[in-house]
């Protein structure tokens, strides 16, 4: 949280000039912004992944398979009286860890943030999004810092809630294209099953 702080001070002090030196461009990262979030609130998870960047695609698939394989080193180093307690979590992971190591960076986005979302559509919220400024980090990145407010439905007895949040996007230039990283919330719903449960309390 305080790094996220850190930079969006940053991108905000040196928006204006960001924007006074690369207006045109940055008319092309709004149209990426609205783009992106277009797909993300439709839940259209393939465009999503067509947009991204390929290098972030990788990155999450590296992660997923680092955190299966961890998963099942984990289990193995376990000391029980009877092994066979972990087999079935032990087959589970290494055949979802296998699974991971053979889908494409882009099938795996798209299975993982749809399995990750699925069942949020009852609480999905109404969200209205405002960029607050824009920076160039070198020659292929660019930040869009964005407030969101969010207003999200919920089943009784749980009221209405509403969400204030500054995040950021980053752009990355490949080739001749501006393609989003997957983050600024893009692989999270905006309300988990936890935050649901606080809401009650």
């Amino acid at each position: 949280m305080r790094k996220l702080l850190l930079v969006v001070s940053l991108i905000v002090c040196r928006s204006a000039m960001a924007q006074s030196q690369n207006a045109p461009i940055a008319a092309t990262w709004d149209s990426v912004f609205l783009a992106t979030f277009d797909a993300y609130d439709r839940r259209d998870w393939p465009t999503l992944a067509r947009d991204a960047d390929p290098r972030a695609l990788v990155e999450l698939k590296d992660r997923e398979l680092a955190t299966g394989r961890q998963a099942v080193a984990a289990m193995k180093s376990q000391r029980v009286v009877d092994p066979r307690d972990f087999q079935r979590a032990i087959e589970y992971f290494e055949r979802k860890t296998a699974d991971i190591e053979r889908a494409s960076p882009e099938t795996l986005f798209v299975h993982e943030v749809s399995d990750r979302f699925r069942g949020d559509s009852y609480r999905r919220p109404t969200v209205v999004r405002s960029i607050i400024g824009r920076a160039v980090d070198g020659v292929s990145l660019a930040h869009i810092v964005f407030r969101y407010r969010a207003s999200c439905p919920a089943p009784p007895p749980i009221e209405q809630r509403e969400r204030t949040v500054v995040d950021v996007l980053t752009l990355r230039r490949t080739g001749d294209r501006w393609r989003e990283t997957l983050n600024g919330g893009l692989t999270q719903p905006l309300w988990d099953g936890m935050d649901m449960i606080n809401a009650v309390q």
